[in-house]
């Protein structure tokens, strides 16, 4: 039997400005084994300032992007809106981003995410 589970957060963030912080990251896990047909539905919205880039890197990943290492982005997006779907490929640990390094304006913004996936449920009816 596959049942859908969702899982709704909503959030509103200060996301500073500045080389070296500027970011907020949110970290999130996917099993494709346990987790079928994973996605993760974001809606990014700038409450104020201008454009925010969203990216997606692997876990493994964000220590050297921090560091500002090149680093292969599964996911991006720059906007002031951003509503999209991320399906992973792989199983993997991965971190949302919202980078605002590159600005020298603090930005509010609301994000809401959603994790969506099918997972088998057995029943034991002896």
């Amino acid at each position: 039997m596959l049942e859908s589970r969702v899982l709704r957060n909503a959030n509103e963030f200060n996301i500073p400005y500045g080389s070296d912080y500027g970011y907020e990251a949110m970290y999130f896990g996917v099993n494709l084994i346990l987790m079928l047909e994973y996605k993760l539905s974001f809606d990014i919205n700038v409450l104020e300032g201008n454009d925010i880039e969203a990216l997606i890197v692997t876990r493994k990943d964000f220590e050297r992007w921090k560091s500002n290492d090149a680093v292969h982005a599964v996911y991006r997006n720059k906007g002031n809106r951003i509503n999209d779907v991320f399906t992973p490929a792989s199983s993997d640990s991965y971190v949302l981003i919202l980078n605002n390094r590159y600005s020298n304006v603090m930005k509010r913004v609301n994000v809401a995410l959603t994790h969506t996936w099918k997972q088998e449920i057995q029943s034991d009816h002896g």
